[in-house]
């Protein structure tokens, strides 16, 4: 049986190519490669991509840092399965009106009220461009759910585009104002972040602009460095008195 290999994730298919796309990444059925006796115990092929990070990691010797997320595949929406309720909570007819409203802060003076309970990730400004910080503020806003500022600031153009906007209060505590503080809807301290726990943050002195130091009230091309805890905050206690704080 002929086996072939996708040229882009490595995928091995054992048979004929009877399908368009492949199953793990999505790449076209034309981009599988005969996969013979001798390739096998290979290191694989080593596309452009891979060179450019080993290049630059031996430049530097430092790991390879890149936006876009992980080349990992996860499980995505599609491969969700949901067990339908039965008898702890009865199904609801098709004729009963149901609404996927959320309310956040029940007992706040002033609760966020969402339509839709999607929340935008924190993704601050640096990180990505105005414009993309821009458009997810105004999504937000369509689907009736919450942008995030990230750890960056508050853009005025993403007050402006929001309905409703999470201040992020991290340990770089940066374009953290009495002012924003006023304009936030949500604040949302930041103990931890799940791309690199326990390292802190760090955005490069190229990436600080002149629109970027501004909102996050720091020099024009200096290295804006986040601790990876808050320096008055180490315990429950004083995370109880920083929300009475905020609040």
């Amino acid at each position: 049986m002929k086996t072939y290999r996708c040229s882009v994730c490595g995928y091995l298919h054992s048979g004929g190519l009877d399908f368009h796309f492949c199953p793990i990444c999505n790449a076209m059925a034309d981009l599988f490669m005969d996969y013979t006796a001798a390739d096998r115990g290979k290191l694989g092929n080593w596309d452009i991509t891979t060179v450019r990070m080993i290049k630059a990691m031996a430049e530097t010797g430092e790991p390879f840092r890149e936006g876009k997320g992980t080349s990992r595949i996860f499980l995505n929406m599609d491969d969700l399965i949901f067990r339908p309720a039965v008898l702890a909570k009865l199904p609801l007819s098709e004729m009963v009106e149901v609404t996927t409203e959320v309310v956040l802060g029940k007992v706040a003076q002033q609760p966020v009220i969402l339509e839709t309970p999607i929340l935008n990730a924190a993704m601050s400004y640096g990180a990505l461009s105005k414009e993309a910080k821009m458009a997810l503020a105004l999504a937000s806003s369509q689907v009736g759910t919450i942008a995030n500022t990230g750890e960056g600031g508050m853009l005025d153009e993403e007050r402006e585009l929001a309905e409703y906007l999470t201040l992020q209060y991290a340990p770089g505590r940066f374009g953290v104002t009495k002012e924003r503080l006023l304009l936030a809807d949500m604040v949302e301290i930041k103990l931890a972040q799940g791309a690199h726990p326990g390292t802190g943050a760090q955005l490069p002195a190229a990436n600080v602009s002149v629109d970027i130091a501004a909102t996050r009230r720091i020099p024009i091309g200096q290295a804006a460095s986040s601790p990876s805890v808050h320096a008055d905050i180490r315990g429950g206690a004083e995370l109880s008195e920083k929300i009475f704080e905020l609040h």
